[in-house]
């Protein structure tokens, strides 16, 4: 962040130095702390600049909401990477200057990773330091047809009790809690978060992007995962190797924490009498009986999992992202820190002169190859038409 405000500071407010002379130099102690220190600020400006071009999105769309089809393509233009300049190809492109159909490759592979992005920021996690924009009440993920589904009388005409006696808002409720823990789990049905196509956008995004746009050669993208109600008793997968359940699976039987929330009287509303009859013997009856109503709406899905039981994912075309008033849900882990530079750099993202692009760290120590040591040098030491110049001469 010190870092990130001294250019910010250089680029945008400084009059008196030179482009030459507006960058930062830091001193580790050891080579392991300087590659890392690089990368978690390249990875840090690539998170700011994904999240703040979807609140520019939504200001580019008045407001509108942003469907799965949609939300990779909104994030694509608001970063700019729709403008026909090899500037801005070069940004995220290895090769800026190939043509056809290879470039409109290119620019599906760059708009899928950011379908990915979007989708995997969805996901439940401990961010205090680094909150994303849901967390900030900067953005609301909505459910197609919750309302309709909530009050749709014959769907719930054989459910257990405790639903029939609810009214249509209490179920929605409840809905909105089973789906969410869904989809911060990352259960969602979605060509963004499949696993086959993950590993082939791996590949090519790795042979035609720049980092940090692409996936970095280390970096494993996580699929979707399954929600089922119960632990499967057989955790041996293909080939009788021994899995990591969490890696397929989130669990949502009575002593998880969805089962503790939907047996607690608050989560109906107060009012409902048959919430103390939800027990660990009839608890399978009353998610079973959410999750088959959902299915009848198209919200979620059912198929066998990798791991050989049945599993449930929400359909990822009833997830809609729409802008939220900036009142995070839980006011004790507020941030207005991080919801100022978010809304910051969207305005910034607005305007195309904008430089935050040109926001690069590059560690420079014994263990860097001889030829990137000397352009490092050279892209410190020089603008970049005096590197352009210096590179010439050298070469000839």
């Amino acid at each position: 962040m010190l870092t990130l405000a001294s250019l910010r500071y250089l680029y945008e407010q400084d009059e008196h130095l030179g482009a030459e002379a507006k960058k930062v130099l830091g001193f580790s102690d050891n080579r392991q702390d300087a590659a890392l220190q690089a990368g978690h600020f390249n990875d840090f400006v690539q998170v700011l600049l994904t999240r703040a071009a979807l609140l520019a999105a939504f200001t580019k769309g008045n407001g509108q909401a942003l469907s799965e089809k949609e939300v990779a393509n909104a994030v694509f233009e608001a970063l700019g990477f729709d403008r026909d300049d090899p500037a801005v190809r070069a940004e995220y492109m290895q090769q800026p200057d190939v043509k056809g159909n290879t470039r409109r490759q290119v620019k599906d592979a760059m708009r899928a990773i950011l379908g990915y992005r979007s989708f995997f920021d969805l996901r439940r996690g401990w961010r205090f330091n680094n909150p994303n924009l849901e967390q900030l009440g900067l953005v609301r993920i909505a459910y197609q047809d919750i309302d309709d589904l909530a009050a749709d009388a014959d769907e719930w005409a054989n459910a257990p009790q405790v639903l029939q006696a609810a009214t249509s808002q209490e179920r929605a409720a409840v809905l909105r809690v089973l789906f969410e823990t869904m989809r911060q789990g990352l259960c969602i049905a979605t060509r963004y978060l499949d696993r086959t196509e993950l590993d082939q956008l791996r590949t090519q995004g790795y042979a035609n992007l720049r980092e940090p746009w692409g996936f970095t050669e280390d970096e494993r993208p996580v699929p979707a995962r399954w929600f089922v109600t119960r632990r499967p008793k057989d955790e041996v997968g293909p080939r009788g190797r021994k899995l990591n359940i969490d890696d397929f699976l989130v669990i949502g039987s009575s002593r998880s924490r969805i089962g503790r929330e939907l047996k607690k009287s608050s989560t109906w509303g107060g009012g409902n009498p048959y919430v103390g009859q939800i027990k660990d013997d009839n608890y399978p009856e009353v998610i079973g009986a959410l999750l088959k109503a959902a299915e009848s709406y198209g919200i979620v899905r059912q198929e066998e999992t990798d791991v050989g039981v049945t599993g449930w994912q929400l359909n990822g075309a009833a997830l809609l992202w729409t802008p939220g008033d900036g009142v995070g849900p839980k006011q004790s882990n507020d941030n207005r820190f991080f919801r100022n530079l978010y809304r910051n750099i969207a305005a910034m993202l607005a305007k195309p002169e904008h430089q935050l692009f040109d926001f690069e760290a590059r560690e420079h120590t014994a263990q860097v190859e001889q030829e990137d040591r000397l352009e490092r040098e050279a892209r410190f030491r020089f603008t970049d038409k005096d590197r352009k110049e210096w590179r010439d001469k050298k070469g000839s």
